[in-house]
Order: C-alpha cells, then sequence, then structure tokens
C-alpha cells in the first residue's frame, strides 16, 4: 500500500488506576491522533475494557514504534487494519 496513514487497533487495559492514561500518554508522545476511541466493557470480566481506537500518523515507522511501546502495557493488542485514511470533500 503507498503511505498508509490511518489505522484501527484494539487493545485491553486492566482495571488499575491510569491505565488507559499511560497507553494515550505513549501514543500522543509517539505524535499519533486518536480519530476515535471506543470502549467496551469484556464480558465475563470485571472492570477490564476493550478499546477500539483509529489511529492516524505521518508514516509507518511512526505507528509500529508507537505499537510496540504500547504492546507492554495493554492486556492484548491487535491491529485489524492500515491503510490511507479517506479524504472528504
Amino acid at each position: 500500500m503507498d503511505n498508509p496513514d490511518k489505522a484501527s487497533v484494539n487493545f485491553h487495559t486492566d482495571h488499575s488506576r491510569g491505565s488507559l492514561a499511560k497507553v494515550l500518554t505513549k501514543v500522543a508522545e509517539g505524535g499519533i491522533n486518536l480519530s476515535k476511541l471506543q470502549s467496551s466493557p469484556i464480558p465475563g470480566s470485571e472492570w477490564e475494557y476493550s478499546f477500539h481506537a483509529d489511529m492516524e500518523f505521518d508514516n509507518l515507522e511512526q505507528f509500529e514504534a508507537v505499537i510496540e511501546s504500547i504492546r507492554p502495557i495493554t492486556a492484548e493488542l491487535k491491529v485489524y487494519g492500515i491503510y490511507k485514511k479517506g479524504r472528504t470533500v
């Protein structure tokens, strides 16, 4: 794909204080913009949440660096897709 600049990601955090803030701080420090962040409780768990995020970035290396920085502080991390963001007229 030519110059992807957006990705859809899902990650889980535990219920510890500041767990989501730690992830979001790493994303911001990496220069990535979140165009969407949606939370859902994980069925069968107590106070654990799944987060869907659409991330916009300048280049693939920037995105990959941020993913590697948040991997250790998330319970589960999946990249659903990397693509070129749509343009509106």
